[in-house]
Parts: structure tokens; C-alpha cells; sequence
């Protein structure tokens, strides 16, 4: 499976995975930033949007399928970024592929799997997307699950930009990636085992990737930096992509001598 995706600048490379039901264009603020500093930047669809049609079953193939896009782009190993959705498949490439593993930004995730309610809750939207054919109920109520009440009152037109990208994902798209984040194992072993530094950072208005949530990877892993931005829910690159990048590229300058 080829992914469709951007690649910025050059240097040692970082991989940013977007959160669900969005595609690359949310790293949108972050990519020119994290390029100039000297880092090969790339953005994939994961399977099922944007423009990476096929969809999958598991979010273990979605890793494999970005461990596929590294070795299209020549690429041996890289800092595995990914917000949400994108940090569970950031979470299945390290436990798949730890040697190709740099670094780990886990950004508003979380390394648990999901409870019986949630899986249930999953199932129900993948069916009703799949029912109506359209995204329109997701996107009316989307937003205020992912944008922080911060953004939700000062930010209209990112609420509208977010609400516009919902629309456009695709319904089997929608419908794969539910089923496939209901489906996920576990992560916090993976965590305990890996021997790079890991950037863990939320919206401290998040309240879908908990502060709890956070404090048990930060509780699991090695070496890790534990980090709330306040100002910003689940989506904190397109909330506060300042504040995110403020964490974030010392965090890469960190990396960049021993393991990249």
C-alpha cells in the first residue's frame, strides 16, 4: 500500500501522523517550522483519507503501511510523531518496528486500549456514517469533542476548517478507522521498552487524551517529558501551533545527536 503524502526540507526525518478523521493538512503550521530547523518532514494519509484511498482493518497495518511509505522514501529510521489516531499507529510502529524508531511525540493520545463502552460507541458511529452515507451528523458534533473551549470561543474559523475537513473524510474511511482504533492493544509495554527519548504533550483542555492518560505513559516509559499547553483540547498542533512547536523543537535538537 503506497500512502499519499508530503515530504518537506531535508536532514534527519520525522514522520507526523494526523489525529482521526482528518488528513496531513493538520500539521499545516508546523511543517515549514520543523523543516527550516534542519528535519526531513513527512506527512502521510493514513489509509482511508485524504487521498490514500485503501482502507484497513487494523491500526497495526496502518503502521505497516507507514513503515512501507520510510522505505519508498529511503528512509531507515525517524522521530514517529502522531496526534491522536495518529499517535495509537506511532504507538503500533514502535512495538512493530523499535530499530526504525528515533524518537516518539505522542501528541494528545493515549497508550490504553479502549473500554467495552468505547468500542461500543466506536461501532455505533462507524455504522451510522455507514447508514447515512454522509459525515454530516460526525461533523456537527465532532468539533467540540477536538477543539478546546478555548478555541471553540476564539477561533471560529478553525472550528469551521475542522468542521470542513470532517465533511470531506471519507465514509469508509470513517467507518475502517473506528473499527480499527476499537481494535487496538495496549501500549504501554511498548513504551517501557523502547530506549529513545519520548515527547509526551497535551491540550490541557483535552478531554479525550486525559491528563491521567498522559501521566500513565509518562509513568511507562523510560525516558520521557510530559508536557500540558494550556489553551487547546485534542488537536493542540492547528490550536496553539506555537506553543506546540516551542516543546517540540527542543525536544528534536535533543534527539538529533544520538539517535538520528
Amino acid at each position: 500500500m503506497t500512502l499519499a503524502h508530503s515530504d518537506h526540507g531535508s536532514g534527519p526525518a520525522i514522520v507526523l501522523l494526523h489525529a482521526f478523521p482528518l488528513n496531513r493538512e493538520m500539521w499545516r503550521d508546523v511543517v515549514d517550522p520543523i523543516s527550516a530547523a534542519g528535519w526531513r518532514v513527512i506527512t502521510p494519509d493514513l489509509p482511508g483519507f485524504g487521498a490514500s484511498t485503501p482502507t484497513v482493518a487494523t491500526i497495526d497495518e496502518m503502521a505497516d503501511a507507514v513503515a512501507a511509505l520510510l522505505d519508498e522514501c529511503g528512509v531507515h529510521s525517524a522521530v514517529i510523531g502522531g496526534c491522536s489516531m495518529g499517535g495509537y499507529v506511532g504507538l503500533a510502529f514502535a512495538q512493530r518496528y523499535p530499530g526504525r524508531v528515533a524518537g516518539l511525540l505522542l501528541v494528545d493520545t493515549k497508550a490504553s486500549a479502549d473500554s467495552d463502552d468505547a468500542r461500543a460507541n466506536r461501532e455505533r458511529i462507524a455504522q451510522q456514517v455507514i447508514d447515512s452515507g454522509s459525515p454530516r451528523a460526525l461533523a456537527s458534533t465532532m468539533p467540540d469533542t477536538l477543539l478546546g473551549s478555548s478555541t471553540r470561543r476564539d477561533n471560529p474559523a478553525l472550528v469551521d476548517w475542522v468542521q470542513q475537513r470532517i465533511l470531506a473524510a471519507p465514509v469508509a474511511g470513517i467507518a475502517a478507522a473506528q473499527r480499527a482504533m476499537a481494535g487496538r492493544r495496549e501500549q504501554f509495554d511498548t513504551l517501557a521498552s523502547l530506549r529513545v527519548p519520548t515527547l509526551s504533550i497535551r491540550g490541557a483542555e483535552d478531554g479525550t487524551a486525559t491528563a491521567a492518560d498522559h501521566a500513565a505513559m509518562a509513568a511507562a516509559a523510560l525516558d520521557v517529558v510530559d508536557v500540558e499547553v494550556p489553551n487547546a483540547g485534542h488537536l493542540l498542533p492547528i490550536e496553539q501551533p506555537s506553543a506546540f512547536l516551542a516543546h517540540v523543537l527542543p525536544f528534536l535538537e535533543r534527539v538529533r545527536g544520538p539517535h538520528c
